[in-house]
């Protein structure tokens, strides 16, 4: 009776090594074989019910970075297509930019020599908005240059609309070593512009910027009739849409660009 008792204990026990043994060894078989898995195009998870707290929160942990390793190349990958279809867009603009400068620099010399000197610094200040935009579109500008071609522009614009065109820019000196993406913000100043000046005989355009919390933020206002809330909303939708097509440009155009070179949290 003894030896029959005995027998059953011991069956018992290997019994329940075994169910603890398959408990353990199933789900990290299982991790193991996700981890195997773990591709550029594939970002399997593992199943993380029934589990001890230990299991529970090395499959939870293994789900959360597979989900942010496919985020992340994903995003990769999308950001790659864009700077190729900018690339691309680039090149075929790229024809023959010198033909371009030399033609401008032609048009400003002879309009120097005839003593048209309004017209000599027109071309000249076209000749520097094409070198600006064209000129390696991947890279980086401090915010001093980008302000700098700015008013390069504002002051081309004003000749066309006869000095309506009236700016402050007010941004301390501190910030102006900062680096960001070129053209930010001539495409918010010409949307000012050409909404602006329907609806007045002049327009005054504002740009604010200031450091908080590590973080650079800017504001472009004008003195025009603003935007009804059906617009806005329309507007937003348009931003929210993540498709953007190699000749979009202004606001949705400014929107990609901040969240592909800085992340999602640009606003």
């Amino acid at each position: 009776m003894f030896f029959i008792i005995l027998s059953i204990l011991l069956l018992s026990i290997v019994f329940f090594f075994h169910h603890v043994l398959q408990s353990i060894n199933r789900p990290i078989t299982q991790l193991a074989a996700a981890c195997n898995q773990l591709e550029l195009d594939c970002f399997p998870t593992v199943e993380d019910g029934n589990l001890s707290p230990e299991l529970y929160m090395l499959s939870s942990a293994f789900n959360k970075m597979s989900r942010r390793i496919e985020f992340l190349v994903n995003k990769i990958l999308r950001k790659d297509i864009f700077e190729r279809d900018l690339e691309l867009q680039l090149l075929r603009t790229q024809i023959n930019p010198h033909y371009l400068y030399n033609t401008l620099e032609c048009m400003r010399m002879r309009a120097y020599i005839n003593k048209d000197y309004k017209v000599s610094e027109m071309a000249e200040l076209l000749g520097h908005n094409l070198q600006y935009g064209l000129r390696n579109t991947g890279a980086e500008v401090t915010l001093r240059e980008e302000f700098l071609r700015l008013n390069e522009y504002i002051t081309l614009m004003s000749y066309h609309y006869e000095n309506a065109i009236h700016t402050n820019i007010c941004v301390p000196d501190e910030l102006l070593s900062f680096k960001t993406i070129k053209l930010l913000f001539q495409p918010l100043v010409e949307n000012a512009i050409v909404h602006g000046m329907n609806q007045s005989s002049r327009i005054d355009i504002d740009i604010l910027g200031y450091q908080e919390d590590g973080r650079l933020y800017f504001t472009v206002s004008d003195n025009g009739n603003g935007i009804s809330p059906g617009e806005l909303d329309a507007l937003n939708k348009r931003l929210n849409d993540t498709s953007l097509s190699s000749s979009s440009i202004g606001l949705k155009n400014i929107s990609r660009r901040l969240s592909l070179y800085y992340g999602e949290p640009t606003d």
